[in-house]
């Protein structure tokens, strides 16, 4: 009984995995929805078999937040979660293109394609953003999974 369960919650987690933008220019209508359950989860499942999601379409709501690093920034669209010592943030770094800037801690809505990019001679993973909104309703900040 417990095999059965735990094979259907899997296959809930990754249901609905979507190919990227289409050749007519329309989103893909197949996302991954990343919601409140079990969202730390399910966005360490993507980052650690980042390779296999390459491509595909990615949407979920957090905090917008740009994080300044020598020499440059980085954007990160993320929920916040409780360790043992500090509080991390679970998310994806995001490559905004020609899309306008929020304030940091702005709660948005983001899509976007998983792409590998490098720096300094390692290969991160980042969703390269097709849409990105701001919610008139902010969501839950703090996730406990």
């Amino acid at each position: 009984m417990i095999k059965v369960f735990l094979l259907a919650l899997i296959l809930v987690l990754f249901t609905a995995c979507g190919e990227g933008v289409l050749a007519d220019g329309t989103l893909p209508e197949n996302v991954i929805e990343i919601d409140d359950y079990a969202f730390a989860t399910r966005v360490q499942d993507i980052l650690l078999d980042a390779e296999n999601y390459v491509g595909r379409a990615i949407r979920y709501e957090g905090i917008f937040w740009r994080f300044p690093i020598p020499d440059a920034h980085v954007d990160m669209v993320f929920r916040l979660m409780a360790s043992c010592c500090s509080t991390l943030e679970i998310g994806f770094e995001v490559y905004l293109n020609d899309i306008e800037i929020p304030p940091n801690d702005t709660w948005v809505e983001v899509l976007g394609i998983l792409e590998p990019f490098e720096y300094r001679g390692q290969t991160f993973f980042r969703l390269n953003v097709l849409t990105l909104e701001e919610r008139p309703e902010r969501g839950v900040d703090f996730i406990f999974n």
